[in-house]
């Protein structure tokens, strides 16, 4: 696949001079996904799906163009070159586009990116992976009414990036994801929780564990209360800060949003913003890192940006379009969703540096507070406020877990968060591109309706 890519990408750079373009990208996609859902044993569906596209972008001076097709087929692929090269000639300028970035003399080699035992699963396979799963779930319910759903994906990316700047670079990456989530009537309740393993190597999927995992988190659902009204101490677990810091925190730090106004860190760079012990960094060079790659989205070398070290901002994340419109330079972080979007500042590996302390130490800090196993947020990328709904969360008196929690919300500063961080855990947990262990903060409101 990679002689083809590269194939198709040296015709259409080729092309390009012929037409008179100043500048062109070529990005060429091939993926293979597979998927397995399961409820109550019975198979809810199978796909297997391959999906190949190309998306092109092109500058005219100082104007831009982008175009893609859900195809590699040469001819549809140098009509959306041309497509590309017209809408760049009818666009307005942008002052601050200089070039797309120039070949580099190396690229970091970046382990546990591509496992052939993920690329071959075969559907029998896939099948016993799930299953394997599932039944351990269902033997912790014994004979109880429960409802069990599954769900197994993989996915087989090949990428070639080409400019007409000397960029020629290509990847291969694996990933897997496996899911099961149970529903437990019970003395009159639904009792609902799940567990999931995200990785890039099979061996990062253990069945057995996400289906015990699964049971044990919807047993300790029963008997939801509510709580006082109050400030209290939280334990943030890593699936907590999965959604804070994805939704909350890399928003805040894209070099884009920074420039036009559109975080809540504005002015605050080279400030301390956090707590001394929160050191974050994005990289995207991680071993098995599921959004790791030797390069990004626009072909420039990935590497490892220190974000939050003794909490002071010391970078924002840049690609190369922010980095010449700042007089900065590329943290490597341009990111694409597919190739039907062009690159945008992203981050790969957002990663929260553990300290030591059990998640039993963190909880044995706590006189009367609370434990967010989930929760859910969307926060406010102007203010940084947070009302998020717990919708797995306890009470926690003298360290012990006393109940679960009905209609509860933390409420707090994104800001306020990150600076009463006062505990660190190590029980780091990769979910897809966030990076952290379990985090205790001294104060937040707690509401209970």
């Amino acid at each position: 696949m990679k002689e083809t890519l590269f194939e198709i990408g040296e015709k259409l750079l080729s092309r390009s001079y012929q037409n008179n373009i100043d500048q062109a990208e070529i990005y060429l996609e091939s993926v293979e996904r597979k998927n397995l859902r399961v409820v109550n044993g019975s198979v809810g569906t199978a796909k297997q799906i391959v999906n190949q596209g190309v998306g092109i972008r092109t500058a005219i001076k100082k104007q831009l163009g982008f175009s893609y097709a859900t195809t590699l087929s040469l001819e549809d692929c140098i009509d959306i070159l041309e497509k590309s090269a017209t809408l760049a000639r009818v666009s307005d300028e942008t002052p601050t586009f200089v070039e797309f970035p120039g070949k580099s003399s190396s690229y970091p080699h970046v382990s546990g990116l591509y496992d052939r035992a993920i690329a071959e699963l075969t559907s029998e396979e896939l099948s016993e992976l799930l299953y394997r799963a599932i039944e351990e779930n269902q033997s912790c319910f014994a004979n109880q009414e429960t409802i069990i759903y599954g769900s197994l994906e993989t996915a087989t990316k090949t990428i070639a990036i080409l400019n007409t700047n000397g960029i020629l670079a290509h990847n291969e990456t694996t990933r897997i994801m496996l899911s099961i989530d149970s529903t437990l009537r019970k003395f009159g309740e639904q009792l609902d929780s799940s567990e999931t393993q995200y990785g890039t190597r099979l061996t990062d999927i253990d069945p057995e564990w996400i289906g015990r995992k699964a049971a044990e988190n919807t047993f300790r659902m029963a008997g939801p209360k509510p709580v006082e009204n109050k400030q209290m101490p939280i334990i943030l677990s890593p699936l907590t800060l999965r959604s804070v810091f994805r939704d909350g925190l890399t928003p805040a730090i894209n070099a884009e949003n920074y420039a036009v106004g559109q975080s809540y860190l504005n002015g605050l760079l080279g400030s301390q913003i956090a707590s001394e012990q929160l050191v974050i960094v994005d990289d995207g060079t991680l071993e098995g890192g599921y959004n790791s790659s030797p390069f990004d989205g626009e072909g420039t070398p990935s590497r490892r940006t220190e974000v939050l070290t003794g909490g002071v901002l010391k970078n924002l994340l840049h690609s190369s379009y922010t980095a010449s419109a700042s007089d900065s330079t590329s943290t490597g972080n341009a990111v694409r969703e597919s190739y039907s979007t062009p690159p945008a500042v992203g981050c790969t590996n957002l990663r929260v540096q553990p300290r030591r302390g059990t998640l039993d130490d963190l909880f044995s800090e706590i006189d009367e507070g609370i434990y967010c196993h989930f929760a859910l947020d969307y926060p406010d990328q102007l203010t940084g406020d947070i009302s998020a709904l717990i919708l797995e969360g306890f009470l926690v008196i003298d360290g012990e877990i006393q109940h679960p929690l009905k209609n509860t919300f933390f409420v707090v500063n994104m800001c306020d968060l990150l600076k009463r961080v006062v505990s660190i855990g190590n029980d780091t947990r990769m979910l897809e591109g966030i990076v952290s262990p379990s985090i205790l903060i001294d104060s937040v409101d707690i509401v209970s309706e």
